[in-house]
């Protein structure tokens, strides 16, 4: 029964990915030939199949207003996956309790990296004779999050059936969807700008530079930051003790 179940699984998906897929051709082929105008749901469901093409369609409608509120609904998606990761993963194969959630933590994990990569990348690609716009910058890369939405929540409902002894398989996956959201970071960064492969590499290199360096700048700010409040909050206090207690 365990094997005939496991076969009808793989058998459904096949098919969901085959009519998924169809889907995504028909809504490309539509935009092409056809001048239909693609929603973010279209665009979304396309980044699995052909992110190139994804990618070519935003920097060509600049003006799109849509494009961003889509993104935007992206990232927040993001945000609730990472959020409620605790709660719908098995804590056998995650590690992670409900007790280990920190709200303003994942707030931080999940926008300070993407803010990070693509500040720095829009930096590089201004200098470095790129052609995409810090909107469209960042809109892309908000799109290349949907497969982490997606395959997280996969994940997380597929480890409920995983036992503890299973934990390094569900690493091993989780690995594999970050890296695949990465490529597709990198897939956009080559596209937007009509980099070559050495240019793209270079680039990102030197994007992956200017994030450590903008990232110890911010941890430098927020250091002096603190330390001038506690000083200031300390002669305020002498001060106050002095003069009028």
């Amino acid at each position: 029964p365990i094997v005939l179940g496991l076969f009808v699984i793989l058998v459904g998906a096949v098919l969901l990915v085959r009519l998924l897929k169809r889907c995504a051709e028909t809504a490309e082929k539509g935009y092409y030939f056809e001048g239909k105008r693609l929603q973010g749901a279209h665009l979304s469901l396309m980044l699995f199949f052909h992110p190139i093409t994804v990618f070519h369609v935003i920097k060509r409608e600049r003006t799109s207003g849509f494009r961003w509120i889509s993104a935007a609904i992206i990232f927040l998606s993001t945000f609730l996956v990472n959020y409620s990761y605790a709660f719908i993963t098995n804590v056998q194969v995650s590690g992670k309790s409900v007790h280990d959630v920190n709200f303003a933590l994942e707030i931080g994990m999940t926008f300070a990296p993407l803010l990070l990569w693509t500040v720095a990348s829009y930096a590089m690609t201004s200098i470095l004779g790129g052609e995409c716009t810090l909107r469209e910058t960042m809109t892309a890369n908000m799109f290349c999050l949907v497969p982490f939405c997606v395959f997280s929540v996969i994940l997380s409902a597929v480890s409920t059936v995983m036992s503890a002894s299973e934990s390094g398989i569900y690493t091993a996956l989780r690995l594999v969807i970050i890296l695949f959201v990465l490529v597709l970071l990198f897939t956009a960064l080559k596209t937007l700008n009509d980099y070559t492969l050495p240019q793209a590499l270079g680039v990102a290199v030197l994007s992956l530079i200017a994030m450590a360096i903008l990232m110890a700048v911010i941890l430098l700010v927020v250091s002096l930051s603190i330390q001038f409040y506690d000083f200031f909050a300390t002669v305020w206090k002498e001060v106050s003790q002095k003069y009028f207690l």
